[in-house]
């Protein structure tokens, strides 16, 4: 049976994860991701926005030593189960879809790789794949890699990378095996500037697992420094890792702030015209009902076919009449209101 799980972002759980060495709990790993090695620590600074934390992660090179020996310091599986699977953990339905994205930054105490730095990638983690998708630190450019059944492929996302800036991601994934049905849509900016469009592609982003299924790609966060890379020691700061959102507003508005436009709704209905305010003149209903007369007086002539020369000289004498009534009921105004209220 098909499961699917919360819509969540890292860190789920700020104000549980004290900056500090990191401690492996289930209470610090609930709500964070299933697993995490290496040199890696919570720090308040810097931070997405106040009230957060964020998750530091370092691999340090020594001559042909390196600290960890894996090379890897991340977390993985970022919030646990994060789409749809097609009967246990390890499989994902093929066509299921969601908007992933985060934020890291290249400090300035690291130096530009010689080799590469990868901060994000992701794996199906049935078997021993390449990433499907991953952002790859080179000299002073961040690449984006797209692989998956069948097809690889490399693409510069930031020409020219600063360090100590905040770099943004986001990408909708629709995944697949399948060439034409699959999709991958990925973002990038950097400082909060525009988004740049880097690939938009029908290319498979599954491989097949055992059985023809699908293995599922899941996150991996952190640092992963090759060992082409100079002496010295590599970190990112990883400040949001988020999955599987129904919507990219939704995706902005939980990891950036960004307001979700609102719905569209039709404008409201003018507001209705003003009540006049009540009359002052006392022969006011007198004159009404003159004027309907004159209204119905015109429509009889008509039907009955008077010419329209005719009519009008008519209308214009008994114009002239109702005027002369006016005045005088004007004139005796109020002695004509006391006769009628007796």
């Amino acid at each position: 049976m098909a499961a699917k799980a919360r819509n969540a972002w890292w860190p789920e759980h700020a104000d549980r994860m004290k900056p500090g060495p990191w401690l492996r709990t289930a209470d610090y790993l609930d709500g964070a991701f299933k697993s995490c090695w290496g040199d890696v620590e919570i720090v308040d600074d810097p931070v997405l926005r106040p009230g957060l934390v964020a998750f530091r992660a370092t691999v340090t090179k020594r001559g042909d030593s390196m600290t960890p020996s894996s090379k890897h310091s991340e977390g993985t599986d970022w919030t646990g189960v994060d789409v749809e699977y097609d009967g246990d953990h390890d499989y994902q339905a093929e066509g299921s879809e969601g908007w992933y994205g985060g934020s890291f930054i290249y400090p300035g105490s690291s130096p530009w790789p010689a080799g590469w730095v990868i901060p994000m990638q992701m794996h199906g983690n049935v078997g021993s794949s390449s990433p499907v998708v991953a952002l790859a630190i080179e000299g002073q450019r961040l690449l984006l890699y797209r692989r998956g059944a069948g097809h690889s492929g490399k693409l510069v996302a930031v020409p020219a990378m600063r360090k100590d800036t905040r770099f943004d991601y986001r990408f909708f994934a629709r995944w697949s095996r399948t060439d034409g049905r699959a999709r991958t849509d990925f973002e990038v900016r950097q400082d909060g500037g525009s988004w740049r469009l880097v690939s938009s592609d029908t290319k498979p982003n599954m491989f097949a697992a055992s059985g023809g299924r699908a293995a599922r790609p899941y996150v991996q966060a952190g640092c992963y420094a090759s060992a082409g890379n100079q002496d010295g020691e590599f970190a990112v700061i990883h400040l949001a890792v988020a999955q599987r959102f129904e919507s990219r507003e939704l995706l902005e508005q939980t990891v950036w702030g960004a307001p979700i436009p609102p719905d569209e709704k039709p404008p409201p209905p003018p507001p209705p015209d003003p009540v006049p305010p009540p009359s002052t003149d006392p022969c006011a209903a007198i004159k009404a009902e003159l004027s309907a007369k004159d209204t119905e007086l015109a429509a009889a002539l008509i039907g009955k076919g008077v010419a329209e020369s005719e009519r009008d000289a008519a209308l214009a004498r008994l114009a002239a009449i109702r005027s002369d009534v006016a005045s005088e009921t004007q004139r005796h105004g109020a002695a004509i209101a006391q006769a009628l209220e007796d």
